[in-house]
Formats: structure tokens, sequence, C-alpha cells
């Protein structure tokens, strides 16, 4: 993919897209009063949609899994945010689907890590 945007034809970053606007949407009516955290799944989430985009713009196999494991990464930091959030009971949204989804989402960009080219 050597094309100027063609990070957005890849079915990662859309779903990472989707699941980014969803956590914002959901985030900004619950009644949370930790900002911090709040803050801090916005950050992770984003991270990983971003993160996509930029590895899929590097010239090299080895710049674009650094990107990916990045993104991989962020994945887990935001399920790992989901887990306090699901302990504090305080759930605008299913928590446990959220976190598989995005379990799903780790798992295939881990998979394409190892095909990237």
């Amino acid at each position: 993919m050597s094309e100027t945007n063609s990070y957005e034809k890849l079915s990662i970053w859309k779903e990472s897209l989707r699941l980014s606007i969803f956590i914002y949407k959901n985030i900004r009516k619950s009644t949370w009063t930790d900002l911090s955290l709040i803050q801090q799944i916005r950050r992770s989430m984003t991270s990983v949609t971003l993160n996509i985009a930029e590895g899929m713009s590097r010239k090299t196999k080895k710049e674009k899994e650094h990107f990916l494991t990045i993104a991989f990464a962020s994945c887990m930091e935001t399920r790992a945010i989901l887990s306090i959030i699901q302990e504090l009971n305080d759930q605008p949204f299913n928590v446990a689907t959220l976190k598989d989804e995005i379990g799903i989402l780790s798992r295939r960009i881990s998979a394409f890590r190892k095909v990237v080219n």
C-alpha cells in the first residue's frame, strides 16, 4: 500500500476509528467524576487509530511493525482502563462487550503486523 491515505482502506483502521468514536461519544455522556480516567481512555484508544495511520505511512517494514506494535500496546492499555471502569461499577455502556471488541482488534493488529510489507 503506497497510496497516501492507504491506511483508510484497512479494516483494522476502520474498526479502531469506530471504537474511538464510540468511546468519545459514550464517555462524554457518562457521569464519571474522574476526569483523568476519561482523558486516558480517550488518548489510549485514539492512539490505536493514529499509530495505524502513521505506521502505514512509513517506508520500511521495521517502521511499520514498530507503529503497529504501539497500536497493539494502546489496545492493551484501553482494555486495562476498561477493567478499572468495570471494577468501579461505573458503566455507561457494556464494558465487557467493548473489551471483547478491543481484544479482537488487538489480535487483528498483531496478525497484520506479522504480514505487513
